[in-house]
């Protein structure tokens, strides 16, 4: 068991080192100001642009997702092996 939680820690160290490289609050905020530019009139209308900023929004939201979700399965891992 012993050999589980120095794995979990490790990974658990490697993780933050890998969300440290990402500003989630700023891209929480770019989100925010990218979904603000698509509801505004006339946005549709070029498709090319309108695609580009639609694909860069789904992207930053995929990648908090991701990191939610990893974080996420950290934490439970670790309650699973205190328990």
């Amino acid at each position: 068991m012993e050999e589980i939680r120095k794995h979990l820690q490790q990974l658990q160290e490697r993780f933050g080192q890998i969300t440290g490289q990402f500003d989630q609050d700023k891209i929480h905020q770019e989100m925010l100001e990218l979904e603000a530019e698509m509801n505004k009139p006339g946005f549709w209308q070029d498709t090319q642009h309108a695609t580009q900023v639609s694909r860069l929004t789904a992207n930053k939201q995929k990648l908090l997702d991701t990191l939610k979700g990893l974080q996420s399965r950290l934490e439970n891992a670790h309650e699973m092996i205190n328990e």
